[in-house]
């Protein structure tokens, strides 16, 4: 077997050769391990792809998301957010660009990918083309949720969830055409694997039934509207099922 078959066979849960490696988080480890910047992996994508196909080739990975970095998903600095970069860390977004009501009108669906997301896309192009016969390749899609805590900033809209939820769901409709734009560059490239992403989606900071009531419905509508069956949800098997708190 190889990788990809390797892998496939695990998902359809059937016994494969050895047990497939996949590797859910590595672009520090590659920063320091090949002598890289952290400027250099996000800002020259045929470096970061280059670098990413050794990186793979040498650990003998079965399947694994090229471009790893929040800066790069979509909500990056091209959207309007201030990103800081720290010394030896990747950078963060520490200001996001909705104060109230009045800023839902700055958030401009691009015609086109800029900046970092335009990055994130070569880089995942040329890793592909280079191993994409070999490897189980996969790619990530911002989610509505995780767009919005960039765009309006997490401490505010985890104060919104609380005091004012019929903001919260204005935020959120921009969060589906947000994610929407993301989604629809990212399944161009047409990689075996992509799954919505939605990094502060925490139980432990949201409560399961106000996700089910007022974060779902929208990721559930990027998945529709992206194709029924291309997107995984799978961030939402740690809610639990609505109405069943022993599940949650």
């Amino acid at each position: 077997m190889n990788a990809i078959e390797r892998y496939d066979a695990v998902v359809r849960q059937e016994p494969p050769d050895k047990i497939p490696i996949r590797i859910g988080n590595y672009n520090m480890f590659v920063c320091n391990y090949y002598g890289i910047t952290i400027k250099e992996y996000v800002d020259d994508p045929a470096l970061n792809a280059e670098i990413f196909v050794r990186f793979v080739e040498e650990f003998q990975f079965d399947s694994v998301k090229a471009g790893l970095g929040y800066i790069l998903y979509g909500c990056g600095p091209e959207m309007g957010p201030k990103w800081q970069f720290t010394q030896g860390d990747f950078p963060a977004c520490v200001k996001g660009i909705i104060e109230g009501a009045k800023d839902l009108a700055k958030v401009v669906i691009p015609e086109r990918p800029s900046g970092y997301f335009k990055n994130f896309l070569e880089i995942n192009r040329r890793v592909k083309e280079a191993i994409g016969d070999k490897i189980s390749l996969g790619i990530q899609i911002m989610g509505p949720f995780s767009a919005m805590c960039f765009l309006r900033g997490y401490d505010k809209i985890m104060i919104d969830m609380i005091l004012d939820k019929v903001f919260f769901t204005e935020l959120m409709k921009i969060g589906e055409t947000v994610s929407l734009f993301i989604g629809r560059n990212c399944l161009e490239l047409d990689l075996p694997h992509t799954n919505l992403l939605e990094i502060f989606l925490v139980p432990g900071v949201i409560n399961p039934q106000f996700y089910h009531d007022y974060i779902a419905p929208h990721m559930e509508t990027v998945c529709e509207k992206l194709g029924p069956g291309r997107i995984s949800n799978f961030y939402a098997s740690f809610m639990g099922k609505p109405g069943d708190p022993q599940s949650q």
